[in-house]
């Protein structure tokens, strides 16, 4: 158990835990929330994920990081990841390529917000990678990367979550965001795309196979995307 471990370390400016064997640990929630001074990168890609079940608020609060990467977590047994990012305010880009989680089902705001947060998620995030997304069971996208103002580059190559039926709002008010290649996600299960691209104001392009057959609402889909020149989701 490392929850809370690093917990209101609010002067820790500098941490190196690449010697860490989490093979065993179940619970990393709120491990490194409110260390507000931690600063530059901070790379967990080389832990060991395979036991984790919840990293709720294990970044939260992390006011002065600019870099995050977590890539290669293989999460056999994750299932909770609300709260992951929240109130990380001076991040601006996020790695998380190549991340696998078989059981996880809800990722509805995982990365963007509700109207009603005070304390948004990367709300200063420019750079988005989440390749190579294994999520089987994944079904709630909804608002994934809602408000998320400063987004300019989103990659979301190999993202597979063939069982989502809910992307509403998914990139809606992504003011920033010009171009979106989303060739290789599945909709084939997708009931609900309302406002799924609203108010996404300077996007220009959209790519994807969209397959519609299961959708029921697809109200707002695209309004308000002033500068939306080519969409090609055959």
């Amino acid at each position: 158990n490392m929850s809370g471990m690093f917990s209101n370390c609010s002067n820790l400016i500098n941490i190196n835990i690449n010697s860490f064997d989490t093979s065993s640990v179940t619970d990393m929630s709120y491990m490194f929330s409110n260390c507000s001074s931690l600063e530059g990168t901070l790379d967990l890609s080389h832990f060991n994920m395979q036991n984790v079940t919840t990293v709720q608020n294990m970044l939260s609060s992390c006011k002065n990081l600019n870099i995050l990467k977590l890539n290669g977590w293989n999460a056999e047994k994750l299932i909770n990841v609300s709260g992951m990012f929240t109130n990380d305010t001076s991040v601006t880009e996020l790695e998380m390529n190549n991340f696998n989680a078989p059981l996880l089902e809800n990722l509805s705001s995982f990365l963007g917000n509700t109207i009603r947060e005070t304390a948004q998620k990367l709300p200063n995030a420019t750079i988005i990678s989440i390749n190579n997304w294994n999520i089987p069971k994944a079904k709630d996208l909804s608002r994934m990367f809602f408000m998320s103002n400063k987004l300019k580059t989103l990659n979301m190559e190999g993202f597979s979550a063939p069982l989502a039926t809910d992307t509403s709002y998914m990139f809606s008010r992504c003011g920033l965001l010009e171009s979106l290649d989303l060739k290789d996600f599945d909709t084939s299960n997708v009931i609900n795309m309302l406002n799924m691209f609203e108010r996404a104001s300077v996007l220009k392009e959209i790519i994807g196979n969209f397959n519609t057959s299961k959708v029921t609402n697809m109200s707002g889909m695209f309004s308000n995307c002033s500068n939306l020149i080519n969409i090609n989701i055959n």
